[in-house]
């Protein structure tokens, strides 16, 4: 790196030293390790490797709220309320929302784009972070796990209510996979508050019930994107 550069380590499951040297105008970083045994045999159910092998963890970035920041900007250009989304939205509430709780009106929402919607997996398509407009996802019928909660945030926050998207690395990669700041997020829920207790919905599944959360996402790493300000949570 350059000289005046800063990078942040973090060792997992481990304690091998970092050699830092300087070269001109950079460090270099080496760590050595010499006659490893490795791992043993891999069997069923056995941890992630993430969470049982040294790793050496290296971030550019400072803080989580950077990404926080750089993701809600990204996404709030992205969230317009259009024609074709104010048209959803006046049909799933015809006689207003005003008289509707909050967990009814989540309901309403999730319950729309579980039952009209196909998920289609692509490991986070649309130019890897980018999520396609709110009316693009409903005139196509079909959206990735971030169009999909895209839309929901836009809806409920026209039903006045409290929403957010969560960046989500899921648990099968283990509990020490990102603990550094980082993009290496590999999935995208949304967050709703209901009666002032916050209710993570999983918008992929055509199966699962409102409320239900699928276990890939018990125990999963999350970043909340706070789409009001620049304050994370």
């Amino acid at each position: 790196t350059p000289k005046d550069y800063k990078l942040n380590i973090k060792n997992i499951n481990g304690d091998t030293k970092c050699n830092i040297s300087e070269i001109g105008d950079s460090k270099l970083y080496r760590w050595t390790v010499k006659n490893d045994l490795g791992l043993a045999q891999a069997e069923d159910y056995m941890p992630s490797d993430s969470d049982i092998a040294e790793y050496i963890h290296l971030s550019t970035l400072d803080s989580w709220n950077e990404i926080s920041i750089w993701y809600s900007d990204l996404v709030q250009s992205r969230m317009e309320f259009d024609s074709t989304v104010k048209e959803v939205f006046d049909d799933l509430f015809p006689n207003g929302f005003e008289q509707l709780s909050q967990n009814e009106r989540s309901k309403i929402i999730y319950n729309y784009i579980r039952n009209n919607f196909t998920y289609s997996y692509v490991s986070f398509k649309q130019s890897g972070f980018v999520p396609q407009k709110p009316s693009k996802t409903i005139k196509t019928s079909l959206g990735d796990c971030k169009d999909l909660s895209t839309l929901f945030v836009t809806l409920a926050k026209k039903a006045n209510l409290e929403a957010n998207l969560v960046l989500v690395l899921t648990s099968d990669y283990g509990y020490n996979s990102l603990v550094l700041p980082s993009t290496d997020f590999n999935h995208c829920i949304a967050k709703v508050k209901i009666d002032g207790k916050d209710q993570f919905l999983e918008l992929t599944d055509k199966y699962l019930p409102f409320k239900s959360l699928p276990t890939s996402l018990r125990g999963a790493t999350g970043l909340e994107i706070n789409l009001n300000s620049n304050d994370i949570k």
